[in-house]
Formats: structure tokens, sequence, C-alpha cells
């Protein structure tokens, strides 16, 4: 299963499993670092999860990013962003 390119994760000797969740941890850190909550929905105050969902390619790239739920105020576009810079970031 492809995991987000982190490289103090690969370089560690322990399992797999530990290697995928310190993986997971450095994801989800990119992603809150990098998010930034739209304006427009902070105004008119949109709250609650946006699901999104993308292909993951044999050599790493992303491909068909799309929306499936949004919950409005540019949030959708903001998660759009977010995947297109995880793309970038491997």
């Amino acid at each position: 299963m492809p995991r987000f390119p982190a490289p103090a994760c690969e370089e560690m000797d322990t399992t797999l499993s530990v290697i995928n969740q310190c993986a997971q941890q450095a994801l989800l850190s990119f992603m809150y670092s990098n998010l930034q909550y739209p304006q427009e929905a902070r105004q008119n105050g949109n709250e609650g999860t946006v699901v999104a969902s993308f292909v993951i390619e044999k050599d790493g790239s992303i491909s068909n990013p799309e929306i499936v739920k949004d919950v409005g105020g540019g949030t959708g576009l903001e998660v759009l962003r977010i995947i297109n810079a995880l793309d970038q970031s491997g």
C-alpha cells in the first residue's frame, strides 16, 4: 500500500506497522500545517467534514481528485488544494 513519503519514518528500524503509523502521523501533520480554513466558511459558520476521493498511482502521483461531500464556503476547494499539495510534496 502507498504511504505518505516521510523520510524519518522510512529510516526507522522497526515493524512495517510502526512505519505506517509514523507515515500516517506525518500526513496528518502536513495537512494540519497547510490547511487554511476559508474566510467565507468562517463568516458563514460552515462546519463539518469534507469528504474527498483520489487515486494514488503506481508512481506515487495523485489523480482524479474530487469532492464527494462539501460543507460549502470554499471548504471543498481548500481540500482539493491540499490534495494537490500532497502530489507536490513527494
